[in-house]
């Protein structure tokens, strides 16, 4: 049923690289390769059928998307380890094709927004917005490999607060507000304060009836002065989950 929670165990292997070329001091495009290869896939279901027997006619034990993926980027963030003020756009297309080993032909299409907002009389004062739009545009997906939260292709995925892969369909929206702020005058002890929503589209259509929230806080504590690098605490809440998050770095 929409909304039930089951268990899927699998093995992952997810291998993403992708070269750039700066076409302005702003604008940049790319090109590169992405893999996502499941196996030893099975389903713990608590009724009859779970989501892997909605989605399949014959269950695999392993799935592979493979293909080549254009990124077009724009940055005006000066500082992208810990942006200060500025802008970031990510338009990423993904083709995935039989002939590079993909089960199937299909294509996904991934547009993150995030900028950055500092207040001159507070110098550690920032408030950050995220969103993205992630759906596929043609062809079949395997069902591990659909949009789903935590799983975006960022370098720090979205959704602190939500269970890993909780929500999974054809198109998810996210959105995501962060205010950050100085607790010492040196600048090496620091706080967050976070918010986000994560939509689900219902399967194969665009429609997004159901919204779910998280919020958390969080200190930072400066571990580059040069760099601006924080290692990060946090904690995050969300509808029947709870979650403790350390990183090198912020979350966008």
């Amino acid at each position: 049923a929409e909304g039930a929670r089951t268990t899927i165990q699998t093995d992952y292997i997810r291998f993403y690289q992708t070269g750039v070329l700066g076409l302005t001091p702003a604008w940049a495009l790319g090109l590169g390769y992405m893999l996502d290869h499941h196996y030893n896939i099975q389903e713990e279901a608590t009724g009859e059928t779970g989501h892997l027997d909605e989605y399949y006619v014959d269950l695999p034990t392993n799935t592979t998307s493979s293909g080549i993926s254009v990124p077009l980027t724009y940055n005006t963030r000066v500082n992208p380890i810990n942006p200060q003020k500025g802008t970031y756009f990510l338009l990423n297309y993904r083709f995935n094709t039989a002939w590079l080993g993909s089960d199937e032909n299909s294509q996904t299409l991934y547009v993150d927004g995030r900028k950055y907002f500092s207040f001159a009389r507070r110098k550690e004062s920032i408030l950050g917005f995220r969103s993205f739009y992630w759906t596929v545009t043609s062809g079949r997906v395997p069902y591990l490999d659909l949009p789903s939260i935590g799983y975006d292709p960022a370098l720090v995925p979205a959704g602190r607060g939500i269970e890993k892969g909780r929500y999974r369909s054809t198109a998810m929206l996210y959105f995501e507000t962060e205010y950050r702020f100085g607790l010492s005058a040196n600048g090496l002890f620091g706080a967050v304060v976070f918010s986000n929503i994560t939509a689900p589209a219902r399967m194969n259509t665009q429609q997004f009836p159901e919204w779910y929230p998280a919020a958390g806080t969080g200190i930072r504590l400066k571990f580059n002065k040069y760099s601006r690098t924080n290692v990060a605490f946090d904690v995050a809440v969300s509808k029947e989950f709870f979650n403790v998050y350390l990183n090198i770095g912020e979350a966008f």
